[in-house]
Order: structure tokens, then sequence, then C-alpha cells
């Protein structure tokens, strides 16, 4: 499929990889990634391809390139592929690649242990933000940090988005775990109330009766 959409325009004429179908979809999702230091559209592609599977961004890259059989130790695909990065955009891709939502299979184990597509998408968004937003800071504060074109601006701004998200993380484990172990209270003063007839009723004040009911 990559091979087909690299090597074919929309009219089905066989031309060069800037002008194909598959540089077509990823110009039009490239500028999304570009805060993070890979806004070129082969880099969007194989993060795109990615969620079939994780490997996938290797052999993206390899066909893109015209590199057969490419692996990730294939010096002609490394040289290939870092003159597309600098360092800091480099460790974004990867850092987004490795914390972005995962293959399908393993979004097909997250909805069957969710047991719903509405938490199921909500995991999976949760983690493709987490993974945009560290991906933006390491991209930000290392160009500024190593002089290759990042802004105080928008280091900043990364930073504050961080910190923003990190502090909605922490709030949402506190009420979490405030609601598990308000449960948790729950559930035990209720075993602690119970009686051993099973009708409820030792703490009321007509349990001797229940009692001599019961026997």
């Amino acid at each position: 499929v990559i091979w087909f959409t690299s090597s074919f325009s929309w009219t089905l004429q066989m031309v060069d990889a800037q002008d194909s179908i598959l540089a077509s979809i990823g110009k039009v999702i490239a500028p999304i990634f570009a805060p993070l230091g890979f806004g070129n559209w082969q880099s969007s592609v194989a993060t795109v391809t990615g969620l079939v599977a994780k490997e996938n961004v290797v052999g993206t890259f390899g066909v893109l390139f015209g590199i057969s059989d490419a692996t990730e130790q294939d010096p002609t695909l490394l040289a290939s592929v870092a003159s597309m990065f600098t360092v800091a955009s480099a460790f974004a891709f990867m850092a987004f690649n490795m914390l972005c939502a995962p293959c399908f299979a393993a979004i097909g184990a997250i909805k069957r242990e969710m047991g719903s597509w509405k938490w199921t998408w909500i995991t999976l968004g949760f983690q493709t933000l987490t993974a945009y937003i560290i991906a933006l800071l390491i991209n930000q504060v290392g160009s500024l940090v190593l002089g290759t074109g990042g802004s105080i601006a928008g280091a900043i701004i990364s930073i504050v988005i961080a910190v923003m998200n990190m502090a909605t993380f922490i709030i949402a484990a506190i009420v979490v775990v405030l609601m598990a172990l308000a449960v948790m209270h729950m559930v035990k003063n209720s075993k602690k109330n119970g009686s051993s007839c099973g009708c409820g009723c030792s703490g009321c004040s007509s349990s001797k009766s229940c009692h001599s009911a019961k026997r």
C-alpha cells in the first residue's frame, strides 16, 4: 500500500514520490506536526502508518527513500532520515511515536479491557495529547538550548502547556483516588453494620425481636 500510494498520483499515473498520493496526504497533515519539528510530509506519513504497527515507521521511510528491505541499522536509511531532522526534532519524533496512540492490535486490546469505545477513544486521545505536548516541549526547549531555531516564546509556551497538562493529570488522579477511597469506606461500613441473620437490623432497636423471630 505504501509503495502504491507513493508511486502513483490520484489519476493513477506513475510519478515521483513528491507528486504521489501519499505526498499529497502527508502535506495536508504535516502542519499539525510542524511545532514538533518534523513538519515534512515524509515524517508525517511515517507517523500515521505507525498506528498500524510501530515498526512500519522504519519500513515507510525505506519505501519513501527507495531502500528495499530497510532496517533501522541501514546506513543509507540513517543518512536519509538524519537529513530531515535536527537533534531536538529527532528526539521529539521518537518521543511522539513512542507515547502516542498504540498500534491497531493494542487498540483492540484496550477496547476489550475498557469494554467501551467511548473510554477507548478517551484513552487514545489522552495518550496522543500527552505525546504531542512532550514532543513539543522537547523540540522547543531543545532547539533553544542547542541554538537550532527555537525561540524563547515557543519554549515558554510549551513549558506552560506541559505544566497545565501535568496539573490536569494530577488533579484527575487525586479525584479518582478520593472516589475510590469513598467507595471503599462505604462498602466497609455496609459490611460492619450488616447483621449475622442477614436482615440488616443489627443496629436497630428491634434487633432482639428480629433474632427471636429468626429462631
